[in-house]
């Protein structure tokens, strides 16, 4: 793991984490991933396919850039150099020291090819090893079956289950939630 000064920097073998700058908020390829049914579902967002103004994103994300209970990063496929999604450590609570993870990788090129779990991994050393958490949770919808297995395989439990949470493709689905600490966390190689 590296850090780098101008901007928080967590490389991995196959990825990098890379503070989410303004460079990332205006590459167009962003705000389609918002756009595409297929991604939004996965992050249980269906909103964003509702009228959705740039302006509006932009205020999001500049929340998220002042914000002192959130990590937002760009995830960048390592040996291209290709922003291929996002990352998030979001309601940080410092007391309690823990935070849920958020994933998202949009570009439809890089789905599917075990990339989530390098970032989830990447972001867990990160919060227990710097940040000093105790736990992490994190959710994802019943069927997106991928997700599921990265996090029980990172070492995250499911804890529960939100019956009937998300609609997807017209059908209601169950939401998972999943938490894990430390001492549970298996780190992708």
């Amino acid at each position: 793991m590296t850090e780098d000064i101008q901007g928080l920097t967590i490389e991995g073998s196959s990825i990098i984490l890379e503070e989410f700058q303004e460079k990332h908020l205006f590459d167009p390829t962003y705000f389609s991933w918002l756009r595409n049914p297929d991604v939004v579902s996965g992050i249980n967002r269906i909103e964003y396919l509702m009228p959705l103004q740039f302006n509006k994103v932009e205020e999001y994300v500049r929340n998220l850039f002042i914000s002192k209970n959130d990590a937002f990063f760009a995830i960048i496929h390592k040996e291209t150099g290709v922003f291929i999604g996002t990352l998030r450590l979001l309601g940080i609570d410092w007391r309690m020291r823990q935070a849920e993870v958020g994933i998202m990788i949009g570009h439809q090129d890089f789905i599917g090819k075990g990339l989530s779990k390098k970032a989830v991994s990447l972001a867990a050393r990160y919060a227990f090893e710097r940040l000093s958490l105790r736990r992490l949770c994190a959710s994802t919808n019943e069927t997106n079956m991928a997700m599921c297995r990265c996090f029980k395989s990172l070492g995250f439990h499911q804890e529960g289950v939100l019956r009937q949470h998300a609609m997807i493709n017209g059908k209601y689905t169950d939401r998972i939630l999943f938490g894990l600490f430390p001492e549970e966390f298996v780190p992708d190689a």
